[in-house]
């Protein structure tokens, strides 16, 4: 369904008059790539909020670090919120093009940082103390980038959605929420960096 999507949305664009016109059938492969994501919106949905299994399911990558995993889950959540919402503005965009100026910056950011990053955070947060076979260098420095990432989107999305567009307001909102998003991206790095190239508390036992 999501493949069917993204071609029917590709190949006819070089054609058409995007956006200040959509054709149906750009119209109806978006409604059928976003109806896509909402299936998988829906599958994890259930997955985060359905009780844990009684039965132990040993991860293939081996033994992780708890705390990092408990922070990774919330990243991942926070990820699919995001995608919940940048799907039906896209979705918006069908019905209105005369709004994707205006709103452009907003879904991009919300469906690239909001879902790409953050999920890529979560998931590197659960991966790499099992790449590295040890804890997590820090998991109060994940727990407060997930924050900072999060009120600099955050800031960031409502300064282009309610602010005066190119006044100076919004210039010193976006640089400053741009920069809280920068700060977060940094403290991410720097705690990866230093899991997978530092020495720690090893999950690995050699006798």
């Amino acid at each position: 369904m999501a493949n069917l999507g993204i071609l029917g949305l590709v190949f006819p664009l070089p054609f058409s008059s995007y956006p200040i016109d959509i054709n149906p059938f750009i119209k109806i492969s978006s409604l059928l790539f976003a109806l896509s994501i909402f299936v998988f919106i829906y599958n994890m949905m259930k997955t985060f909020t359905s009780p844990p299994s009684k039965e132990s399911f040993p991860n293939p990558f081996g033994q992780g670090d708890k705390a990092a995993d408990k922070m990774a889950t919330q990243f991942t959540g926070a990820s699919i919120i995001y995608l919940v919402i940048g799907c039906p503005l896209g979705v918006l965009f069908l019905l209105r093009p005369d709004l994707i100026p205006y709103l452009r910056p907003v879904h991009a950011h919300i469906n690239l940082i909001g879902f790409v990053s953050i999920m890529i955070f979560g998931v590197s947060y659960h991966m790499f103390p099992r790449f590295a076979a040890k804890s997590l260098y820090s998991v109060r420095m994940g727990s407060i980038q997930f924050w900072l990432a999060n009120t600099g989107l955050i800031g960031m999305i409502l300064s282009w959605w309610l602010l005066e567009t190119g006044g100076a307001v919004q210039r010193a909102s976006l640089l400053t929420f741009a920069a809280i998003e920068a700060v977060a991206a940094v403290l991410y790095i720097y705690n990866c960096w230093k899991t997978l190239n530092s020495a720690g508390k090893s999950f690995i036992r050699f006798h």
